[in-house]
């Protein structure tokens, strides 16, 4: 009987111990086990479905496709009769400093407009004192037509554009600036391009107090912890609403949000917006405040394009106080200064023009049109349509770029996208053909063209620092049967 009684106590004891054990075991095992569920649901999460997988793979084969189709189009394009070119490329020669446009002078050799560029940064050269900005040297430069280097006229003003008249007479114009120069380079006058008479000045340089600095700063910081506490609060309201916390995502829904939706995160958006406008604007010190001004000043003083006629200048540049582009007139001694058109529409700051028998055309990009005015800004016609596939079109969202007239009175246009290519008109718009496509791509850029005295010679510029130069194609010879046949007698 005892020998029984010791063997139950033996057994009760051991059911004890390993009940304890597994009850001290049980946290641990709960908190592998959560884990465990914690890393599955991630892994089930972070790993696409196959229907994801194959939307994925769906949309990347039709972008693949799209590509192709655009390379297939671009070649049909420029294998067809229409965009078979005039002209080659033959050469092209590079600067080693920033171009921005070009001409030819009366030698027949190019005046490229050069420099002026910011180039660089560095400290102040005494302690304490701002850091100081580096520029290249603005300047024109007289290139023969190979590319070679023949002269250099440094300029007071960094030169944007530049033409020339009949006489020789050199005209450049930029950074609120312009000059007439004869034919060695001696500046006759210099004075403000005519849009300055419309810009304020140039705000003078301030340096904030140490102790606005510090109540800024502490102002900055309750800004951002007041928009801290907005997104916060814009976070909730699009989790009460369902829509998903990464804002890339809800933008993506669009339309597809409800009513409903709108309305519970409409208010704490409004006020995220609000507090991180309000930040922003207390973020910017009084230093950074006016050098905005000053730069958006000096945007305005820029000069895209200037032309000449026997009596006027023409100056193409940004419009003073609203968006857009307009043309002034001045005479050849800068006198007597006169928007004739406003409210151009131009797109990546570009807005070209040239003069011809006391008129003015306008490459007027955005609206893909040729447009053509008389000294006072009438318009007495245009051409253009918008068309990346028909040679006689306009592509990309801004074309033409820059105009240049021909030998023979005919206009050359040049577009810098979808691909960058030369074209020639009729004064009436009547398309006379492809003249080149320039072995170079690039975006939505300023691509000033010339053409030589005979139209053998195309030049337009490359931004990267480089002018492509185009020769035109030798006639190509009749076929034999066609020749035999044109010279065997009339029966």
């Amino acid at each position: 009987m005892q020998t029984i009684v010791q063997r139950w106590k033996r057994t009760v004891l051991a059911g004890t111990v390993l009940a304890v054990g597994a009850w001290l075991a049980m946290p641990q095992a709960w908190a592998e086990e959560k884990e465990k569920t914690k890393t599955e649901r991630g892994e089930k999460k972070n790993k696409p479905s196959a229907k994801e997988l194959d939307q994925e793979k769906a949309k990347r084969e039709a972008q693949q496709k799209a590509v192709e189709q655009r390379k297939k189009e671009e070649k049909e394009r420029i294998a067809a009769l229409a965009w078979k070119p005039s002209h080659k490329q033959t050469s092209v020669f590079e600067a080693d400093i920033t171009l921005h446009n070009f001409c030819l002078n009366i030698d027949g050799n190019l005046l490229a407009a050069c420099g002026g560029e910011l180039v660089a940064t560095a400290p102040g050269k005494k302690p304490g004192e701002p850091r100081r900005t580096i520029f290249e040297p603005a300047e024109i430069r007289i290139l023969s037509p190979e590319g070679k280097l023949l002269k250099t006229w440094p300029m007071e003003f960094k030169p944007e554009a530049v033409c020339v008249a009949d006489d020789g007479t050199i005209f450049v114009a930029g950074a609120g600036r312009m000059a007439k120069l004869d034919q060695s380079g001696k500046v006759l006058l210099a004075t403000n391009s005519p849009q300055v008479s419309e810009l304020p000045p140039l705000p003078e340089p301030v340096k904030e107090d140490e102790a606005a600095k510090v109540a800024r700063e502490k102002k900055v910081e309750q800004l951002e912890a007041k928009v801290k506490k907005a997104q916060e609060a814009y976070r909730k309201a699009r989790r009460e609403a369902k829509l998903p916390e990464d804002e890339d995502v809800a933008d993506e829904l669009g339309d597809r949000s409800t009513a409903a939706q709108v309305l519970l995160i409409k208010e704490p958006m409004e006020k995220l917006t609000a507090a991180q406008q309000e930040l922003e604007k207390a973020s910017i010190s009084p230093e950074m405040l006016v050098m905005r001004k000053r730069e958006e000043i000096r945007e305005k003083a820029a000069v895209n394009g200037i032309a000449v006629t026997k009596g006027d200048v023409f100056v193409a540049c940004r419009m003073a106080k609203t968006y857009g582009f307009a043309v002034w007139r001045v005479d050849r001694d800068f006198a007597n200064a006169k928007k004739i058109i406003e409210g151009l529409r131009g797109c990546c700051g570009q807005m070209d023009i040239q003069a011809k028998d006391g008129e003015v055309w306008v490459a007027h990009n955005a609206a893909h049109k040729v447009e053509r005015y008389d000294r006072d800004g009438k318009k007495l016609s245009s051409f253009g349509k918008s068309d990346s596939k028909a040679a006689d079109g306009f592509g990309g969202c801004c074309e033409p770029k820059n105009l240049r007239f021909g030998p023979k009175g005919e206009l050359y246009t040049s577009e810098s996208s979808p691909q960058v290519v030369i074209k020639r008109f009729a004064p009436d718009g009547k398309f006379l053909g492809v003249v080149g496509l320039p072995a170079y791509s690039t975006g939505c850029t300023n691509v000033p063209i010339e053409v030589s005295r005979d139209g053998r010679q195309v030049y337009i510029l490359n931004p990267n620092k480089k002018v492509h130069v185009l020769t035109k194609r030798p006639a190509e010879p009749a076929k034999t049967g066609e020749s035999e046949k044109k010279e065997q007698p009339a029966k």
